[in-house]
């Protein structure tokens, strides 16, 4: 009888589906059907395996008096069309030493996710996020963007040196309190002087006239 077996594989046809793992983390997954045929050919054809992209950018609108929007621009590619994701953005504050740090609002690290469904392997999404003027005053602050499909990690993008996806907020003025006194004791100062001049002047010239 002759032998249809190519190594441990009966000729027929066959699907390969591609697990998630460390090494191809950020890559989509490749799933292929393939034929083993009785002179022990296999044809997979070519394999495309695409690395999905991120990049981003953040602007901030500080219209407001209490509230700053910062805008988180993503556009992304080689994300498969027709599915549902899900970004998680986050952001961080660059302390002294450079290193990043959770930004703390209401108490807690400000983590916002956002779900849509792709209509094309190429797009962009604005995800805006609300945020106390008294929480970012004075600080460096950074954008982290995170894309899962289901519970799994597709692409991420956490770069604290990034300039497109930090800006960096100026400390607020002070103003001294005692500042109008000081002016309004000035200002008088300069009046009684001035008086004071008036009627030397006058004085001296009632003298004269005697």
């Amino acid at each position: 009888m002759e032998s249809l077996l190519t190594g441990s594989l009966p000729y027929g046809t066959y699907t390969i589906e591609e697990l998630r793992g460390e090494t191809n983390s950020g890559y989509e997954l490749i799933s292929l059907t393939f034929d083993v045929n009785k002179q022990g050919m296999i044809d997979l054809g070519e394999i495309l395996n695409w690395r999905v992209g991120l990049k981003t950018h953040l602007s901030a609108d500080m219209s407001k008096e209490e509230t700053y929007i910062l805008s988180d621009k993503i556009s992304y590619s080689n994300l498969p069309e027709n599915n549902e994701y899900k970004i998680v953005t986050s952001f961080v504050v660059v302390n002294d030493n450079g290193g990043p740090e959770p930004l703390i609002v209401n108490g807690e690290h400000y983590i916002k996710s956002t779900t849509f469904t792709s209509q094309n392997r190429e797009g962009e999404i604005i995800i805006d996020n609300s945020i106390p003027k008294a929480n970012l005053t004075g600080k460096t602050v950074v954008a982290y963007e995170d894309i899962y499909q289901g519970d799994e990690l597709i692409a991420s993008h956490r770069n604290p040196l990034d300039k497109d996806q930090t800006i960096e907020f100026e400390k607020e003025k002070t103003i001294h309190k005692t500042g109008y006194k000081d002016l309004k004791n000035g200002l008088m100062a300069m009046t009684l002087g001035f008086v004071s001049l008036i009627i030397i002047a006058l004085y001296k010239k009632e003298r004269d006239v005697w």
